[in-house]
């Protein structure tokens, strides 16, 4: 947010080349319904603990769920994975 409020790109260029390379995957073939559906509170912002609250599960499945979809679409964090996620429609 610093750097948006500075007037620099929120993302750096680096991330969005990485990010944009990655071959594309339909969503629909690659994760789960419940991983989508973590995918699209972490697009909107949301902790691990208040998407646990959300889904009636524990902040460490939560946390298991998100290493399965970093590790399914091949990103290293929520930023990446927001990325990807908007790049195929998800979010």
């Amino acid at each position: 947010m610093r750097r948006v409020h500075l007037g620099e790109r929120p993302i750096d260029g680096a991330t969005t080349t990485r990010v944009a390379k990655r071959p594309a995957r339909h969503s629909g073939r690659v994760l789960t319904p419940r991983e989508t559906e973590i995918v699209q509170m972490v697009a909107q912002g949301l902790r691990n603990r208040i998407i646990g609250e959300r889904l009636s599960i524990s902040e460490g499945t939560v946390k298991i769920h998100l290493h399965n979809i970093y590790e399914k679409v091949k990103v290293n964090g929520r930023l990446e994975l927001v990325l990807w996620a908007q790049e195929r429609g998800v979010v």
